[in-house]
């Protein structure tokens, strides 16, 4: 099982991740834009380090949601949506009492649907299939410009989050783009591993459960899991949970799907790396009521090494690790760093000499010793 890091080559960070032994580079690209993103020489750099990169494509839910509305406009105005048969007004009461009324209004809007909903989804599927076929085309651009550099793609991270997506696959159904963009992909570069978009907030598997039931289990070449526990810190409970999720869904794999491994492209905990005046803090969340707490040290460095020894015993590939540093703000996933934020004044060498005591987290040689591990054993994907 290999261990990679949340972003990209950094000069400022290469050392420590060099020193972690990561294999692995995950980060994102919007391919919602008429010009198609350059990342040949990010891609240049990661190789020059030794290190695989997976690519979360994505979009963003304002240019679906616009993409939507010109190519309703676009089909209407060529005669390529239906239209529903002019219904006479609904009825009035006169001298009907009110539970008469009430039947024959009802019966009136039952008609009414009926004949209405056909033309609706008829339109709905027109205007989407045309959503899909730009989303496609616009992925198609972005592969084969870097197809010589990266082969494997994520699509859409964290799309079952209703901060992260803004809803938007409540609109257009994400199984539905997955089919899509995995045929892309397959297309320009047929040897492409295509991952889902890596869900699993408090280790829910609805989102899994989805792809199954919008016939989009074969459709993915990866099943990439994002184990957060958001809300949940009983040990014990997260564990059973993550055993039962992993050997279900790999049962189902086998039975229903490809047998498609796991991997993850987003995975850790907001921590502390010491204890002192401060103490526990309760971070800010766009989802969870009343926030996220941090971890001690010692409850972190056991949630960091259970939850890595769970995921090889069931078989994941890559693990990415978000992230090497804290970020500046009281979001949680700005404290889930190995790291803390980078000491002021502090450059070169002279960092180097302080990192171990005063930058890096306890969990900071958890995940080192993983790293080199999995450096050392069977590539990913090597089968």
């Amino acid at each position: 099982m290999e261990i990679g890091i949340h972003g990209g080559p950094n000069p400022q960070d290469d050392w420590f991740a060099q020193d972690l032994g990561v294999t692995w580079y995950k980060w994102g690209t919007a391919i919602d834009r008429d010009e198609v993103t350059d990342d040949r020489e990010r891609h240049e750099q990661a190789a020059r380090l030794g290190r695989r990169v997976c690519v979360d494509l994505r979009t963003s839910a304002a240019w679906m949601n616009g993409l939507g509305t010109v190519e309703y406009d676009r089909l209407r105005k060529a005669g390529a949506l239906q239209s529903a048969e002019p219904r006479p007004p609904p009825p009035e009461q006169g001298d009907m009492d009110d539970d008469e009324y009430r039947e024959v209004r009802a019966r009136y809007e039952r008609e009414r649907f009926a004949a209405e909903d056909p033309v609706i989804r008829y339109n709905q599927a027109a205007t989407h299939a045309a959503v899909l076929e730009r989303i496609a085309e616009n992925v198609r651009r972005h592969v084969e410009l870097h197809k010589d550099f990266c082969c494997d793609w994520e699509w859409w991270g964290e799309n079952d989050c209703p901060s992260t997506s803004e809803g938007i696959f409540h609109v257009i159904c994400y199984p539905a783009t997955l089919q899509v963009v995995h045929r892309a992909i397959k297309e320009v570069q047929p040897e492409a591993r295509v991952w889902t978009g890596g869900n699993g907030m408090d280790l829910n598997d609805n989102w899994v459960a989805g792809l199954r039931k919008d016939g989009a289990f074969k459709s993915f070449d990866v099943l990439n899991w994002h184990p957060y526990p958001m809300s949940l810190r009983d040990r014990p409970q997260i564990e059973k949970r993550l055993h039962e999720n992993y050997s279900g869904w790999r049962k189902v794999l086998d039975a229903e799907g490809l047998g498609q491994p796991y991997a993850c492209t987003e995975w850790g905990y907001p921590s502390l790396g010491t204890v002192g005046q401060r103490q526990r803090e309760w971070l800010s969340s766009k989802v969870v009521a009343g926030g996220i707490t941090q971890l001690f040290p010692e409850e972190a460095l056991e949630a960091y090494e259970g939850d890595l020894r769970i995921m090889e015993q069931h078989g994941f590939q890559v693990v990415i690790v978000h992230t090497l540093r804290d970020g500046p703000s009281r979001f949680w996933g700005d404290k889930c760093g190995l790291m803390a934020q980078p000491l002021k004044g502090l450059r070169g060498r002279a960092l180097r000499a302080v990192w171990k005591r005063v930058e890096c987290k306890p969990i900071y040689r958890v995940v080192r010793q993983w790293a080199h591990r999995g450096a050392a054993g069977p590539k990913a994907f090597a089968a």
